[in-house]
């Protein structure tokens, strides 16, 4: 919980909570070994939770390429190469000096 709480900046009382709400939800389950505390998400929940994530993810990358259009031409996601990835990103952009690149 504290490695958390400096990682996430957020207090102790609200990671607990927060944990607490979630293992009451029955989406995480807490690993209490001699040497060690865990928090492991339920394999239930790991499907539609990469969704909801992948689904973000997606959205920012949308918003991030129409915001700019002058430099990217095309942009494709989805399954391309069959890799091992839940999704391949493939952008175009159009011929543009290297500032506007970076």
């Amino acid at each position: 919980m504290r490695a958390l709480e400096s990682e996430l900046e957020r207090t102790f009382p609200a990671i607990k909570k927060q944990i607490d709400s979630l293992k009451k939800a029955n989406i995480i389950e807490i690993g209490d070994d001699a040497n060690k505390r865990s928090i492991v998400l339920r394999n239930e929940c790991t499907l539609p939770i990469r969704g909801i994530f992948m689904f973000g993810i997606e959205q920012e990358l949308n918003n991030t390429f129409n915001q700019n259009e002058s430099i990217v031409d095309r942009y494709y996601l989805g399954k391309f190469f069959g890799t091992a990835l839940d999704m391949d990103l493939i952008v175009i952009y159009k011929n543009c000096e290297r500032p506007e690149m970076e």
